[in-house]
C-alpha cells in the first residue's frame, strides 16, 4: 500500500513538471529553462531501474528538452530497453517513433548550440533516424514525423536545397498549422548565427562537417 502510494506521488509531482516544462517551452522556445523542470524527473529515470508507463510517456515526449546530450543519449537507450516490457499491451511503434523523433531534434541541437561534445554526432543521428525510417515504412501514422525529421537531417547536413524541397512537400501535404511549426524551426536554424558561422574545430571534427 505505501509502495503504490509513493509510486503515485511520484507519477503526479512528475505530470505537474512534465506540464510546467511543456508550458514554458511552448511560451518561450526556451529549451534551458524547460528542462529545470524535469531534471528530478530526468535524474530518477536515470538511476531508476524499473520503469513504469508513465515514466516511459514522459520520457519519450521530453527528451529533446533534456540539457545535456550524453543524458539525453542514454535516456534513449535505456527508454527502447524499457519498451520491451510494454509491447504485449500497447503498439510501442508510435513511441519508438516519436522517441526517434525527438532524439534528432535533440542530436540536431547538440551539433549547432553544444559545447565540448565528445560523441559522433552525425553517427548517432543516423542510427536514430534509421530507426525512425524503418517504423515509417511499417506506420503510416509516422509519415509526418518522419517528413519533419528528414527536414532536420538536411538541416543537420546544411543541404538547404533539400531543405526547401522537403519543406514544399510538407506545405503540400499537411495543414498550415503543422507547416507553420516547422518554418518557423528552419527559420530558427538558417537564421542563427551558430548555423551559419564556422564551427569551432573540435565540434566540426566530432561532432558536424568533414
Amino acid at each position: 500500500m505505501g509502495c503504490q502510494d509513493n509510486e503515485n506521488v511520484i507519477i503526479a509531482k512528475d505530470a505537474v513538471r512534465f506540464i510546467d516544462a511543456h508550458n514554458v517551452y511552448a511560451a518561450t522556445s526556451d529549451r534551458i529553462e524547460a528542462s529545470v523542470h524535469m531534471k528530478k524527473c530526468f535524474d530518477r529515470l536515470t538511476q531508476s531501474e524499473n520503469w513504469n508507463y508513465y515514466d516511459l510517456k514522459f520520457l519519450v515526449s521530453s527528451v529533446h528538452l533534456i540539457e545535456s546530450i550524453e543524458q539525453a543519449l542514454e535516456l534513449g537507450s535505456k527508454s527502447m530497453l524499457e519498451m520491451v516490457h510494454f509491447r504485449a499491451s500497447s503498439n510501442t511503434d508510435i513511441w519508438e517513433g516519436y522517441l526517434a523523433l525527438n532524439m534528432c531534434a535533440r542530436l540536431l541541437i547538440a551539433k549547432y548550440f553544444d559545447s565540448d561534445i565528445k560523441i559522433n554526432l552525425p553517427l548517432r543521428f543516423e542510427e536514430w533516424f534509421s530507426k525512425l525510417e524503418r517504423l515509417a515504412e511499417k506506420n503510416s501514422d509516422l509519415s509526418l514525423p518522419f517528413t519533419v525529421t528528414k527536414i532536420r537531417k538536411a538541416i543537420f547536413h546544411k543541404d538547404q536545397d533539400q531543405i526547401f524541397k522537403l519543406r514544399e512537400e510538407l506545405e503540400t501535404n499537411y495543414d498550415e498549422d503543422v507547416v507553420n511549426i516547422v518554418r518557423s524551426e528552419i527559420s530558427f536554424y538558417l537564421l542563427s548565427e551558430r548555423y551559419n558561422s564556422k564551427l569551432k574545430p573540435e565540434i566540426s571534427k566530432l561532432g558536424g562537417e568533414k
